[in-house]
């Protein structure tokens, strides 16, 4: 499914209360994070972490997929409709911009193409994929609306100079 260049409406909608910050759509507390801020927890983790970093990521991904497919987002009872909102919401937050994807739930695999990935931009340049996060993210919300076990893999990134990121996404 491609992207028409934006598939949210353009703002969301923020209120605040006692100095606290909450997105009204999903009644969640929110804290603005600038990508200096973001580079400097990537980077400390990894020189503390190493590749078991990446490990992490993947599997911090992964919960906050099922925490979006399973209570934030569980007033959408149509899996498909719970997933593309999901992935408007995603992509409204500034996280990136989803330029396509795809499942065949036949074939049980996929893709999807990201642009503007925030992790990309908080870590490279980098000689290999870094957004192992938004792996973690894509298998758990795409599994979870076509009801299959998955997993995506990062082949192309924008932290390593590709146009792009693309995650192959596949059956476990």
């Amino acid at each position: 499914m491609k992207s028409g260049g934006h598939i949210i409406e353009p703002n969301l909608h923020f209120r605040r209360h006692d100095s606290l910050l909450y997105i009204e759509e999903i009644g969640e507390r929110a804290v603005v994070f600038t990508l200096n801020n973001l580079r400097n927890f990537a980077r400390t983790y990894l020189e503390i972490h190493g590749d078991e970093f990446f490990y992490i990521e993947y599997e911090r991904g992964y919960r906050l997929g099922l925490l979006r497919f399973n209570d934030t987002f569980s007033h959408i009872k149509d899996p498909i409709d719970r997933l593309k909102r999901i992935l408007e919401f995603s992509e409204g937050t500034g996280a990136w911009h989803v330029v396509e994807w795809d499942f065949d739930p036949k074939a049980k695999k996929g893709y999807a193409i990201i642009k503007n990935s925030y992790w990309a931009e908080v870590l490279k340049p980098f000689d290999r994929p870094v957004c192992h996060n938004i792996a973690g993210y894509l298998a758990a919300i795409i599994g979870r609306a076509y009801g299959v076990e998955l997993e995506a893999e990062e082949t192309e990134c924008e932290a390593k100079g590709d146009k792009r990121c693309y995650f192959v996404i596949h059956v476990i």
